[in-house]
């Protein structure tokens, strides 16, 4: 449950390894939080102390420092943090309080809750056509062997969320936050079916696919998010995915993976979007920079003006 993997490029990390190699050892332990472990067993015997069903939840930093300097370490004490608890609230608590020596993401938190451990273990677990690794640690697979086309960042699969289950293309890029902490138990519930989801990031993934190998134009990136609603509208028409039943949330699923793995239809719905958005921007005599057409397609009054025009007469959900 720790929020972050090892950064060997962090300035901190580097000012660490410093230190170490400059001969400061006996200043470690007044400059270091050290390493915080919480156990949900713990068992004491004098000085022995017995730990099950544990995790390192602050102290990665310190720990990857140690080891890749560790000829440097004679004389180098670390504060060290036992708590046993099998609260949830306080184990979140420490995780949270301890992290944030460093500036903390709210997605980073989100990556802790057990929907978004069953998205990542069900992604990577996938048919190998289809695998990809939502990375919910930041550098989580600097160590692995994996085709970073297909690792998926918090960050993006969150944006692609907000357009693809919540419908709002719109909000995506600047207020994903505001929109997944409004309907994060509608979405990411610890019983939720996380297929849905994955479902999204793998069309993030295919999208991005594509547009690196230039099966599509690299121009419409700018409607990424449109394209994502577009995708999910062909099969929820009007409908709003936070109000599916469970059934009818893995058709949802099962369609858009089908969608995003047909090159020929996904390019379809790319060209529908970029020409109803373009008309629509030369409509409005929108012209400039692309900072100004940015701003533009982020706002409440164009995305009522073109959402309707790209929802099928006929989707797949009735």
């Amino acid at each position: 449950d720790n929020i972050r993997d090892y950064n060997p490029n962090s300035k901190i990390n580097q000012e660490i390894c410093a230190g170490l190699n400059s001969g400061e050892q006996d200043n470690f332990v007044y400059r270091n939080n050290g390493i915080t472990v919480v156990a949900r067993s713990i068992d004491r015997t004098g000085n022995n102390f017995t730990i099950e069903d544990f995790q390192v939840v602050n102290g990665c930093q310190t720990s990857n420092v140690i080891f890749y300097n560790r000829d440097k370490i004679d004389g180098v004490f670390i504060p060290f943090r036992l708590i046993g608890t099998k609260d949830e609230d306080f184990i979140f608590s420490i995780i949270s309080g301890t992290n944030k020596q460093n500036p903390v993401r709210v997605e980073q938190f989100w990556s802790l809750l057990p929907f978004m451990k069953n998205l990542e273990e069900f992604s990577r677990n996938a048919p190998p056509s289809k695998r990809i690794f939502i990375e919910r640690r930041e550098n989580q697979y600097r160590a692995e062997s994996v085709e970073r086309a297909r690792i998926v960042q918090m960050q993006p699969f969150l944006k692609a969320v907000t357009a693809g289950l919540l419908g709002a293309p719109h909000r995506a890029a600047r207020n994903y936050k505001a929109e997944i902490g409004e309907n994060v138990e509608d979405i990411f519930g610890e019983h939720d079916d996380v297929r849905p989801a994955y479902a999204i990031a793998f069309l993030h993934y295919r999208l991005e696919f594509m547009w690196r190998n230039q099966k599509i134009d690299a121009g419409t990136k700018i409607y990424r998010f449109f394209i994502i609603d577009a995708v999910a509208r062909q099969v929820l028409g009007n409908r709003s995915f936070v109000g599916l039943a469970k059934k009818e949330k893995i058709k949802f699923a099962e369609e858009v993976i089908k969608l995003a793995s047909d090159e020929s239809r996904l390019e379809n719905v790319v060209d529908n979007v970029e020409s109803i958005l373009d008309s629509h921007i030369r409509t409005l005599g929108i012209a400039g920079t692309r900072e100004r057409l940015r701003d533009t397609i982020r706002s409440e009054t164009f995305f009522t003006g073109v959402r309707s025009k790209y929802i099928p007469s006929k989707s797949i959900l009735k």
